[in-house]
């Protein structure tokens, strides 16, 4: 039983190398992103799959090690390790957040932003200089996971800027904003990138403005019809 435990836990060891050396000859730092996006749902259907498949051997192990007459069957089935798929499935999850949140970010710039007013090339500078900084995510040795931090706080950094700017940006306008369509103008356009939490902050900071520049307008109109009616 414990030569079982141990084949397993070799078989795991087997599978989670090949899979981190097919992610590694991707470059999936550099794919295109609906093709990473198509290799990433194959990974998750196998990691899924295989924690399905894990689940449910663990029950035929038990009851063969019982069978067979094994003491602390489940401590035995506990001592097998299942850490390196559980490694390749959280860097996964990493580098899928990464990639997601870069790509959804550039497009949502390029859309709300075309005239350039925040320097979109940023983004990808911030993303070249992560692929050039850490060729290999799937690198999981104590240096590999050490350039990937790095890689990571590197092109946060380098994203925050930009956000800053953008925050900055934002402010200017509503600050330049003469009435409540000024400011109604402003806030649609930047809709967008209200899953940003600088902007959301941006934006949150003038609410008090724009329900003022709004009463105000409406008892400017309120005014008006009561003149228009007394003259009447």
């Amino acid at each position: 039983v414990e030569r079982a435990a141990r084949v397993v836990e070799g078989t795991i060891g087997t599978v989670a190398e090949r899979l981190g050396a097919v992610l590694s000859d991707a470059k999936v730092l550099k794919m295109e992103h609906a093709a990473y996006e198509k290799l990433h749902e194959e990974v998750r259907d196998l990691l899924t799959w295989w924690g399905t498949e894990h689940k449910r051997f663990r029950d035929v192990f038990l009851d063969w090690a019982r069978r067979r007459g094994a003491p602390n069957p489940v401590q035995l089935f506990q001592s097998i390790s299942t850490s390196p798929l559980d490694s390749i499935s959280a860097r996964s999850d990493e580098v899928h957040a990464l990639r997601s949140s870069h790509h959804r970010l550039r497009a949502v710039l390029a859309d709300v932003l075309p005239d350039g007013s925040v320097d979109v090339p940023a983004m990808d500078a911030a993303m070249e200089h992560m692929r050039t900084s850490c060729e290999d995510p799937w690198d999981l040795s104590r240096e590999g996971s050490a350039k990937w931090a790095d890689a990571r706080g590197s092109y946060e950094r380098a994203v925050d800027s930009v956000e800053g700017r953008l925050a900055a940006d934002l402010r200017e306008r509503l600050e330049a904003c003469k009435d409540a369509e000024g400011m109604f103008r402003v806030f649609s356009r930047f809709s967008p990138l209200l899953f940003r939490e600088r902007i959301r902050s941006a934006m949150k900071g003038f609410q008090a403005d724009l329900v003022r520049n709004v009463s105000e307008a409406m008892d400017r109109l309120q005014e008006k019809f009561a003149h228009k009616y007394e003259g009447a």
